[in-house]
């Protein structure tokens, strides 16, 4: 079942890069188009900044769970380093299991959110406000996804049932 899980995140995982690649360079050619737009048409358009600022949040909460997979979110590493590996193992699993509950508060609220706003326009973008909270709601499953795959490992690791460099990437 690790396997088989560790395999289908993976494969959201890049499916979410190539999504992140292709936010970016939407990004970019939105700002182009307006550079262009601004100073050599003399027409700026008004939607492309909000398109911009939505495109970022959504490049955000696309990177999580990637940042998440490779083991880079915020945390004081210095002092769990300091840990004999089992103990630190169960400590970390015990800060993972958290970092699940907090992200299920936020996908709570960010459902919420997102349904009451999906018809609020902001400004003068093209994309109503709700959908900045699909983008939270996305990020918070797909990062939950992934530290269940930590969670996974860790066990693994610590039953005996995984060694150390083919269990926890």
């Amino acid at each position: 079942m690790r396997k088989t899980l560790k395999k289908a995140v993976g494969g959201l995982n890049k499916a979410c890069a190539v999504l992140l690649g292709i936010d970016m360079v939407a990004m970019f050619l939105i700002l182009l188009l307006q550079i262009f737009s601004r100073f050599v048409a003399f027409m700026p358009l008004p939607w492309s900044q909000d398109l911009i600022v939505f495109m970022l949040v959504v490049a955000v909460f696309l990177g999580t769970g990637s940042a998440t997979a490779a083991g880079k979110q915020i945390r004081l590493e210095v002092f769990v380093d300091l840990i004999p590996e089992k103990p630190r193992n169960v400590i970390l699993i015990v800060a993972d299991l958290i970092s699940i509950a907090f992200l299920a508060v936020v996908t709570w609220q960010a459902v919420s959110l997102a349904s009451e706003n999906i018809t609020v326009i902001v400004g003068a973008s093209p994309v109503t406000f709700g959908w900045y909270y699909v983008a939270v709601t996305f990020g918070a499953v797909v990062m939950v996804l992934n530290f269940l795959c930590i969670i996974l490992d860790r066990a693994a690791v610590l039953t005996g049932k995984a060694n150390t460099k083919e269990g926890i990437e």
